[in-house]
């Protein structure tokens, strides 16, 4: 099938199918990690790499036996993952998987991507199609070949804070409440020893877009 390397190996019976996947060099970029078929006899086993990655505990199912076979066809899903996600990259779809899967096999989605918004963009029948998907309504969602899975990421810049710096011992952002004053926020900062207190400078941004000092 599509490995590295296909042919006759001998191995030890104590490997199981993954080590006999690794003695071939593994699957081409076209051959399926999700179906992978361990034929012993008239016993045919799938091996599913991600399922052995999210669960490697030893299976006993999967030791080789004499003129046992690995057979690895083409790999029939794959989807692109783009966006907010600890893992984006390709990722090969299982039959019965939706979209909260394919998060799932990239880490999950970071605390800054909108998950409600997703975006996919797919061919169907010869035309480019722009599909939104709401994760928390549809987890199941199914997904088609060549799917490009886009999780957007929330930029909007941070609001409803004051900052301060300069001679104090704790600069940087605070949240800003109704009723903040100049002298609150020195509080907080904690001037530094020898600090002035005769003068200060106040920025301050205008709905405009322009600044005042």
């Amino acid at each position: 099938g599509e490995v590295e390397t296909s042919g006759n190996f001998t191995v030890s019976a104590l490997n199981t199918g993954f080590n006999a996947l690794v003695a071939a060099g593994g699957p081409t970029e076209m051959g399926s990690v999700r179906n992978i078929q361990l034929v012993r006899g008239d016993e045919t086993i799938v091996l599913d790499v991600y399922d052995y990655l999210r669960n490697p505990a030893q299976r006993t199912d999967l030791f080789l036996s004499d003129n046992a076979s690995l057979f690895v066809p083409l790999a029939q899903t794959i989807v692109t993952l783009e966006g907010g996600v600890l893992r984006p990259m390709q990722y090969e779809m299982a039959e019965g998987e939706g979209i909260a899967d394919l998060l799932g096999f990239a880490g999950n989605a970071l605390p800054e991507a909108d998950t409600a918004l997703i975006r996919i963009t797919r061919y169907q029948k010869g035309v480019l199609e722009v599909l939104n998907v709401n994760l928390e309504e549809e987890p199941g969602f199914p997904l088609k070949n060549g799917d490009l899975v886009e999780v957007p990421v929330i930029e909007d810049p941070v609001e409803n804070f004051v900052s301060i710096e300069g001679a104090v011992i704790f600069p940087g952002r605070y949240a800003f409440t109704e009723g903040i004053t100049v002298g609150s926020l020195l509080e907080k900062g904690r001037l530094r020893p020898g600090a002035r207190t005769d003068v200060a400078f106040l920025f301050r941004s205008n709905d405009n877009g322009t600044s005042r000092l």
